[in-house]
């Protein structure tokens, strides 16, 4: 059960099947989100 439960949390959290998914996410948003501020800075 001890393996059971240690391969299943080193599964979901390999860092080559987690990084890609979580870092495209924020990636995008952070890359949206000073891109918007630095936008309506230079408008106003």
């Amino acid at each position: 059960v001890d393996e059971d439960q240690v391969q299943e949390d080193s599964d979901p959290v390999d860092p080559k099947d987690a990084p890609p998914d979580t870092i495209d996410a924020p990636s995008l948003n952070f890359n949206q989100i000073p891109e918007q501020q630095q936008g309506a800075e230079h408008q106003t």
